[in-house]
């Protein structure tokens, strides 16, 4: 049985989908130091985007009970231009988002989200109290980086440049010397290559000259039957004397090795 899906995993894959924006869980919509109530939505994101900016706000249920008793939703709207509901899948129904909300659910594995329900997009102006609530209260204030600096933007991006151009002319020269030591390899392979070819050619050619073709089997060049064939061929005078010669042959070396003993 699969563990359900809790409040943390669905906070976990709000960030993931939102991990190229400004990303704020537990955000308030207020200060808390004062007498004035204030909200807390489970998650709050503004994409990293001035041509197309986009806040979007997160309510997470993992329980019914905890949807159908919720009665300060309709407050999250004022803070972005889109709000969701998030929960495991089932647990809310589309049919049963309220107007102005959308709908998205955590897959059965609990690796992902999907929209079930599209929120309407609100054009009106952002509450400007939760601005001032995340500058104070959840940032912190480091140096401009944006394109907008233009000299920093500028010399970053040249240093960046002689960097990878350092960087390039270290993988190229890498890369060169490991192909020279391959085609070096390559080229002492074919020469091996070259000479084995040509002792095949002439075992062939050899193997032809004899009436055998080295395209077929073993088993049938028929070896022995082609040795009597060739015997046979031979005369009978030629074969007699080469026995004669063959019995001689003891006796002629034991002649000799007594001449040679006797010299000595």
């Amino acid at each position: 049985m699969n563990n359900p899906v809790t409040a943390d995993d669905l906070l976990g894959l709000l960030a993931e989908r939102h991990s190229g924006d400004v990303f704020v869980p537990e955000c308030k919509d207020g200060p808390s130091q004062t007498n004035v109530p204030h909200r807390r939505m489970d998650a709050w994101a503004m994409r990293r985007s001035w041509a197309q900016p986009r806040i979007c706000a997160y309510e997470i249920k993992v329980s019914r009970s905890d949807f159908l008793r919720d009665d300060k939703w309709h407050h999250y709207i004022e803070c972005c231009n889109e709000f969701y509901f998030v929960s495991p899948r089932g647990v809310i129904a589309p049919e049963e988002v309220p107007y102005g909300a959308g709908l998205l659910w955590a897959s059965t594995s609990g690796r992902r989200l999907f929209t079930k329900r599209k929120a309407p997009v609100r054009t009106e102006p952002i509450r400007e109290s939760v601005f001032r609530y995340i500058l104070m209260a959840r940032c912190t204030i480091g140096r401009d980086t944006s394109p907008e600096n233009a000299r920093d933007y500028w010399e970053h991006w040249m240093e960046n440049r002689r960097l990878d151009y350092q960087f390039g002319q270290q993988v190229s020269g890498a890369i060169a010397h490991r192909m020279l030591d391959e085609v070096g390899a390559v080229r002492a392979e074919n020469q091996v290559l070259r000479r084995r070819i040509k002792t095949l050619e002439h075992l062939e050619s050899r193997m032809r000259d004899l009436g055998l073709d080295p395209k077929d089997p073993i088993d049938k060049w028929d070896i022995n039957g082609r040795l009597r064939d060739w015997v046979e061929a031979i005369p009978q005078d030629v074969r007699r004397a080469v026995n004669q010669a063959a019995k001689a042959m003891p006796v002629l070396r034991e002649f000799i090795e007594k001449a040679s003993g006797g010299a000595s």
